[in-house]
């Protein structure tokens, strides 16, 4: 039976971009988060070793109490938002406010296994989260986190083949960022040989000729680096399916983005050409928007979080979008309040939107000057 996944236990995000059920229901197991719901809070009433024991009434299991306000805890919802938002300031907020110092180093392992689940994007954004997270955590902290990464390299590899090929890459690109030192491969404790052959890769790595340039790349094609490319390609995606409606070709393009925590871009994009057209009363072109808009949410290829993401990045820019297009906040609050009627935006965030579109246009209303500074 194969060991379950570092992060097994919570919803993961699989290769259709959206959450699905912890595999294989889940389970304990070295390095886990645990099975999950009640069954981890049973613990047994009293010990079988206890002088006192009895092997009918003291076998029963009890609800363990347990503080949630432990730190450990919030070491998820921190990834999740991380991975959603990709904001290294507020990931740094969140670890400051709801980890303890002594978490760090697991924090650090979580992310790295989580990374390994996913694509280059997510693991660009773990090195730079490293890299932002330099200014709390201390070497010895990250350095901690990868000794426990390799301690465990030998169950994570069960479920991720690349395990000792990914970790190496991440040890050789936190030196080249100085997240770590170099001394780390010096001291560091090799107790299995999966951590073993990391070690040798971290190592030629590290070492090799013109390494700068190649570690800054690590992460090949889905890394930030690519941005720009992958804006437009998600451009020429919606260009192409006005042109063809053709659903499959669409659902094949964006899974070649190979960048699944960047799929709010596809959303934000096609929003604004759908507020566009809208506004410029071309209802063919709005409707084949609108068409592809709830194929992201019904085929489950973008996740709810980056739809919403999407929209919210739509609402924020609402001021300057509307330089171009008059009347946009209008467009955008219909596009919300059909988004929430079909289920994929929140009521509460639906609401939150609205009120964040109309505070935006109160603003603008009472500094007209600001707007003619802009536009000029």
């Amino acid at each position: 039976m194969s060991a379950p996944k570092e992060i097994s236990s919570k919803p993961k995000v699989v290769s259709r971009g959206h959450y699905g059920s912890p595999k294989k229901g889940g389970g304990g197991g070295k390095g886990t988060w645990g099975k999950g719901g009640l069954d981890d809070l049973y613990v047994p009433k009293m010990s079988p070793k206890d002088p006192g024991f009895d092997e009918i009434e003291d076998s029963k299991y009890v609800l363990e109490e347990i503080d949630y306000t432990q730190s450990v805890y919030n070491i998820e919802p921190i990834l999740r938002d991380y991975f959603v938002s990709g904001d290294t300031d507020e990931a740094i907020i969140n670890l400051k406010e709801k980890l303890k110092p002594e978490d760090y180093p697991n924090f650090v392992r979580k992310s790295m296994f989580y990374a390994m689940e996913q694509h280059g994007y997510e693991r660009e954004i773990v090195s730079r989260l490293f890299v932002a997270l330099s200014k709390i955590v201390t070497f010895e902290q990250f350095s901690a986190g990868f000794q426990q990464a390799l301690d465990l390299l030998e169950d994570v590899i069960l479920d991720s083949p690349d395990g000792v090929d990914l970790l190496g890459k991440f040890i050789a690109r936190a030196i080249m960022d100085e997240v770590v030192p170099p001394a780390f491969l010096k001291n560091v404790t090799l107790e299995n040989d999966k951590a073993k052959e990391c070690f040798a890769l971290a190592n030629t790595l590290v070492n090799e000729p013109n390494r700068a340039a190649k570690l800054t790349h690590i992460w090949g094609p889905g890394d930030l680096s690519s941005v720009k490319r992958l804006k437009k390609e998600v451009s020429l995606l919606i260009d192409e399916f006005l042109n063809n409606e053709d659903l499959k070709e669409l659902d094949l393009s964006i899974r070649n983005l190979n960048a699944p925590s960047f799929y709010f871009e596809i959303v934000k994009q096609t929003g604004r050409k759908f507020i566009l057209k809208d506004c410029e009363k071309k209802t063919e072109e709005s409707k084949k928007l609108w068409k592809l808009l709830q194929y992201l949410d019904s085929s489950k290829l973008v996740v709810r979080e980056q739809i919403t993401k999407g929209i919210a990045l739509l609402v924020s820019n609402i001021r300057d979008i509307e330089l171009d297009i008059p009347n946009a906040s209008s467009s955008l609050v219909d596009m919300i309040e059909r988004a929430n009627n079909e289920g994929w935006v929140s009521t509460e965030n639906a609401k939150f939107f609205m009120d964040r579109i109309s505070s935006i246009k109160k603003k603008k209303n009472s500094n007209p000057k600001e707007e003619t500074t802009k536009s000029s």
